[in-house]
């Protein structure tokens, strides 16, 4: 009768003790889960997607904006007849563009530098030419400083149709060429279609 009772008392025992176990293991994965949940929701929290930067959200609203104000240009729409004022310090350059240039009509002279084409049209009569293709790169003045020239002179004139060319395609050089006063940016090797198309927007934007 000792011995059963005895029995029955280490059994109780035995199950206690596996319930304080179990227990304490149900604690232990509660806060393992917590400990998780809580790891889990830190990273969440400070992971962070890359903002698109200034000058990518404006120069996107110029692109919208030039968009809007673009003027069509007719298809059969040439450069005949119109005078071209080149500066070009580059022989080749120069030599391929005149080329181009006047297999599409138009009619060029060449200044060799910024100072010479600032020159050439200070002393030419009004209404000479209709259009200056300026390098921005050149010896003795470059092609922003002999633009900031040009439209300072008391001619009316003055503001003829610049267009810069650079091989620097840079949204802030591009946005500098407006600033001293150019009428476009256009980038090296000079696309003719696009450049055809730059000075026809500009004419028909005058009728």
């Amino acid at each position: 009768m000792k011995e059963l009772a005895k029995d029955m008392m280490m059994g109780s025992i035995a199950w206690w003790l596996l319930l304080a176990a179990l227990a304490g293991i149900a604690v232990l994965w509660n806060l393992y889960l917590k400990e998780k949940r809580k790891t889990a929701s830190e990273f969440v929290v400070y992971v962070a997607l890359p903002l698109a930067e200034q000058s990518q959200i404006e120069e996107k609203e110029n692109q919208e904006q030039e968009t809007v104000r673009k003027v069509v240009v007719p298809d059969d729409f040439t450069l005949d007849g119109i005078h071209i004022l080149l500066a070009e310090d580059n022989d080749i350059n120069a030599e391929i563009a005149m080329e181009i240039l006047e297999m599409n009509g138009a009619i060029v002279q060449r200044a060799y530098d910024g100072e010479e084409v600032v020159q050439i049209f200070k002393d030419s009569a009004l209404r000479t030419y209709d259009v200056i293709l300026m390098d921005i790169q050149m010896p003795k003045m470059d092609g922003w400083e002999a633009t900031e020239v040009i439209r300072r002179m008391p001619r009316e004139d003055s503001d003829i149709l610049i267009f810069a060319m650079s091989a620097n395609a840079f949204l802030e050089d591009r946005r500098h060429s407006i600033r001293v006063g150019m009428n476009g940016h256009i980038n090296k090797p000079v696309d003719f279609d696009e450049l055809r198309q730059m000075i026809g927007e500009q004419f028909y934007k005058k009728e």
